[in-house]
């Protein structure tokens, strides 16, 4: 059920973060949209807009603080902006950790 309502905030940002970009870069609405590696269409900004957007409704739907830009995110071995589903799984996660403290 998280991983479902998750998936379902980083489309919704998704549709924020494209309403700021033009036609020809906007994002894919699916939960197999690339999003930041080598064929992803997210570039730095868009990236940093896509992780505050999720953050604050992340943070909104289950009452908890999760941080998509610090060390351990950005240390992981696989790359957790690759895609809708791997930053579902990857918040997912994160949320659990967070609501089993």
């Amino acid at each position: 059920m998280i991983a479902m309502n998750i998936t379902y905030i980083i489309l919704k940002a998704l549709k924020e973060l494209n309403q700021q970009l033009s036609p020809e870069k906007r994002i894919s609405i699916s939960t197999d949209a690339l999003l930041s590696n080598d064929e992803g269409p997210l570039d730095s900004l868009g990236l940093v807009n896509l992780i505050l957007i999720v953050e604050e409704q992340v943070s909104n739907e289950f009452g908890v603080q999760i941080s998509l830009s610090d060390e351990k995110t950005m240390t992981q071995i696989d790359n957790p902006f690759k895609s809708v589903k791997t930053l579902s799984d990857y918040i997912s996660r994160l949320v659990e950790e967070k609501q089993n403290v």
